[in-house]
């Protein structure tokens, strides 16, 4: 009789034990599912600001060279500008390419990452460029505004809603540029926790 019991508790034991592996593998694959959704809205969120990025830049080459042109700088200047906005329009393009073109799965993850990581490596060297191409264009308009305008006050005036619009836009620009790469991080630290579960 007490062999019987035994025999009993060790086949419900047994058949507890395989109850809980089930689970457990069912939760695993509900985890993975989770993180992979996080990838895809952390990489479509990235996508979306590239977009964003891509359509203003499209309407701010023909839109500053038609303004400044329309104040009277020169033509040197506002191809200058027009060269320039267009330098910054093909490096978000190229930054960008490629990530949007994929469709996020477990199958390549990797590709991800690279496409990722590469994304990453673009936005933090972009500022050893752009910070000193805003500088010498910012003193090339200083001294095309001072050619132009005579009028001491209205100089200052120009000046000080030149340095507001440039302190908001590059706020903007700043807060855009931190918040993708957080989302890249955060991308690629899902990929790592997945690979992770998956080993």
């Amino acid at each position: 009789m007490g062999q019987i019991n035994e025999n009993m508790e060790l086949e419900q034991m047994r058949e507890q034990l395989a109850l809980l592996r089930e689970k457990l593998k069912q939760q695993e694959i509900v985890n993975e599912n989770a993180v992979v959704k996080e990838i895809k809205m952390g990489v479509g969120s990235i996508n979306r600001r590239g977009v964003v990025q891509v359509l203003i830049g499209l309407f701010s080459v023909p839109f500053c060279c038609c303004v400044f042109a329309g104040m009277g700088l020169t033509d040197d200047f506002v191809w200058g500008t027009g060269i320039m906005l267009t330098v910054c329009l093909f490096a978000t393009v190229y930054a960008h390419f490629g990530l949007n073109l994929l469709s996020i799965s477990r199958d390549n993850l990797i590709q991800v990452g690279l496409r990722t990581l590469r994304l990453r490596k673009i936005y933090k060297i972009w500022y050893y460029f752009a910070i000193p191409m805003l500088l010498v264009w910012g003193y090339f308009l200083y001294c095309e505004l001072a050619m132009l305008i005579t009028d001491a006050e209205q100089f200052k005036a120009m000046l000080l809603g030149l340095c507001l619009g440039g302190v908001i836009g590059g706020a903007i620009g700043v807060r855009m540029h931190f918040k993708t790469l957080r989302e890249a991080d955060d991308v690629l630290e899902h990929i790592r926790e997945l690979k992770d579960m998956q080993e």
